[in-house]
């Protein structure tokens, strides 16, 4: 299809989807609005819009540009996996983040998803991968399971075990400090630290773990909980344990800060001091306590080291009293020959 007019022509090829614009400006002059007289040159000038050109927007150009191989993020920076080093805890999780990485920039092939996991890895991992032989066969299903197998990530799955439940309570059942509010939050968060990943993995029931719950509060502190819990609920069966969460809020109204006879004096069973003891710890937060009790030990050390130096004297050179003790009687016989 074809127009032709005196100041232009549009010319399609069937061909090609392309559409060319030819603009013919005629070389006889031109009426300006303002009535003068333009002279243009003899020649023409042709412009030329290509069709493909317009139909590219900025945004596709972009999409592609954050796409393939080249672009993956630079190891270090934002969006980039965090360098792998051999850690049998971080394995599952470096390998589906190196993946999300893939997906969000395209890359589907396998072996070069194979091939660029390296550059994330610490030199001795690495050259382990390079190693193997799903690595140059290029097959990312198999270089994902040598992975988790070598670097041993069922050891992450296998945490913890009944028997470091029990060791826990045990321990903190013989505690016979006293009881107070950032002690049982103290026990509370290792016990679920131990005790719900085990309830997770279905190593322990629910009832088990409210057991071992009530098995590792010390046995002074536990029988004031009974009383309390069990006149709440008169009807409860004492076949089943109690619920962590009842004795949770029970031990909070208990154990608050803010009691009307908390910074008065001591109850029976304490004395002054474990008033002000309690008083202050419970300002002080963990690292405190950590920081506090090295500068004691420290100060012990030091303590030390200059007890043993006061009780042992300097130790004398025989041979340098020998050597003295020689030239003096030398100088004795001198003095008595003069004489």
């Amino acid at each position: 299809m074809s127009i032709e007019e005196d100041t232009g022509t549009i010319i399609s090829s069937p061909s090609s989807s392309q559409i060319s614009i030819v603009t013919t400006l005629p070389s006889s002059p031109l009426n300006s609005p303002s009535g003068s007289l333009v002279s243009l040159p003899s020649n023409s000038t042709n412009h030329i819009i290509q069709s493909n050109q317009l139909n590219q927007s900025p945004t596709s150009t972009n999409m592609l540009a954050l796409t393939g191989i080249v672009n993956l993020p630079i190891p270090g920076t934002k969006g980039a996996p965090k360098k792998f080093k051999g850690k049998y805890s971080e394995i599952q999780k470096f390998i589906s983040h190196y993946e999300k990485v893939c997906t969000q920039r395209s890359v589907t092939d396998p072996k070069e998803k194979v091939e660029n996991i390296t550059q994330y890895c610490s030199r001795n991992v690495r050259e382990f991968m390079e190693g193997l032989p799903s690595y140059s066969s290029g097959e990312w299903l198999k270089f994902t399971q040598d992975l988790l197998e070598y670097f041993d990530a069922e050891r992450d799955d296998k945490r913890y075990c009944c028997n470091d439940l029990e060791a826990f309570c045990l321990k903190a059942r013989k505690d016979k400090t006293h009881m107070r509010m950032s002690r049982w939050k103290d026990y509370s968060r290792e016990f679920i630290h131990i005790a719900g990943w085990l309830v997770t993995h279905k190593k322990i029931s629910a009832n088990e773990q409210a057991l071992y719950f009530w098995k590792g509060i010390p046995k002074s502190f536990g029988a004031q909980l009974e009383s309390r819990l069990l006149a709440i609920d008169l009807s409860h069966d004492l076949e089943t344990p109690f619920e962590i969460n009842d004795i949770h809020k029970l031990a909070k109204s208990m154990l608050q800060c803010n009691r009307f006879d908390h910074d008065r004096l001591p109850s029976d069973g304490e004395d002054s001091s474990t008033s002000s003891d309690e008083a202050s710890e419970s300002s002080e937060s963990e690292e405190e306590t950590t920081t506090r009790k090295s500068k004691d030990k420290k100060k012990k050390s030091k303590k030390c080291k200059t007890a043993i130096q006061k009780k042992d004297p300097v130790p004398v050179n025989e041979t340098k009293v020998k050597r003295t003790s020689y030239k003096l009687n030398q100088d004795e016989e001198m003095e008595n020959l003069i004489a």
